[in-house]
């Protein structure tokens, strides 16, 4: 497998351990095999996805102008409505005393 690689793309992997589990070897393999054709049939990866997901996939080109005019009302509707709602919760969030405000910045040091 490591020469194969190797061979593929002239990089040295002399210092890899051929003996050290290859079955990880192998898997490690076969999963890139996997990735690989996935990504060549990527838009049929995603929406064999979708579909495994539950999602109701539709050709745009079986549907008619009134219904996608339709369709993209409602989102559009949808996302103003979404939009109202956030701008809503943000102005009726309480406000942080100094004194939180700053326990939460120190905590953020912390994380970074």
């Amino acid at each position: 497998m490591i020469a194969l690689l190797s061979a593929a793309d002239n990089d040295d992997y002399s210092f890899v351990d051929q003996n050290f589990q290859p079955e990880s070897l192998q898997t490690w393999g076969k999963r890139g095999s996997v990735i690989n054709v996935e990504m060549r049939r990527y838009r049929e990866s995603v929406l064999g996805g979708l579909v495994e997901d539950g999602y109701t996939i539709i050709d745009a080109d079986d549907v008619d102008d009134d219904e996608s005019g339709a369709v993209m009302e409602s989102v559009k509707a949808a996302s103003v409505d979404l939009y109202a709602a956030e701008c809503k919760a943000i102005a009726n969030s309480v406000e942080l005393s100094p004194t939180e405000l700053k326990k939460l910045q120190d905590k953020c040091q912390i994380l970074l």
